[in-house]
């Protein structure tokens, strides 16, 4: 088992750092138990995520430099940490929210409508340049053979 970084939200791509590289895939924590019941260790092929930890299939037989990419969760403000990466690049969609929010408060603003309507507008830019990034802007085609209607394509 290892210990997920603390920002971890999702995973984008997991591997073994050996020549030639060995990607591991995803299994159900069900399935990974399944499929390595029985083997005492190895090196890995799959993985699940338990909690906020790694687990590996089968059981790692010596150390190996396992490396990922993740998208990181946002890391909320307090006073000990006072940013995080969306208040330095996207100062405005904070701001803009808070005066959203505000409306909960007892600010009735005319200009409300229009704020809200940037705040999303800002939200979508954000999320397709998320999109964007790690696409690399290219069209997303389907990778190896598909069944359409039962025909094997």
């Amino acid at each position: 088992m290892v210990a997920l970084p603390s920002d971890f939200l999702s995973m984008r791509a997991i591997y073994i750092d050996t020549s030639p590289r060995v990607d591991l895939v995803y299994l159900s924590p069900h399935a990974l138990r399944e499929q390595w019941a029985g083997v005492a260790s190895g090196m890995p092929r799959n993985y699940t995520i338990i909690g906020n930890e790694l687990i590996f299939g089968p059981e790692p037989n010596q150390q190996y430099t396992v490396k990922m990419s993740y998208r990181r969760d946002l890391t909320p403000l307090s006073a000990d940490n006072q940013t995080n990466w969306l208040l330095e690049k996207h100062s405005d969609i904070y701001l803009f929210a808070a005066l959203a929010h505000a409306e909960f408060y007892g600010w009735n603003d005319e200009r409300l409508p229009l704020i809200k309507n940037q705040l999303d507008q800002w939200i979508n830019d954000l999320n397709q340049h998320g999109i964007h990034k790690q696409t690399g802007g290219a069209p997303l085609a389907p990778k190896g053979p598909r069944s359409v209607y039962g025909v094997r394509a």
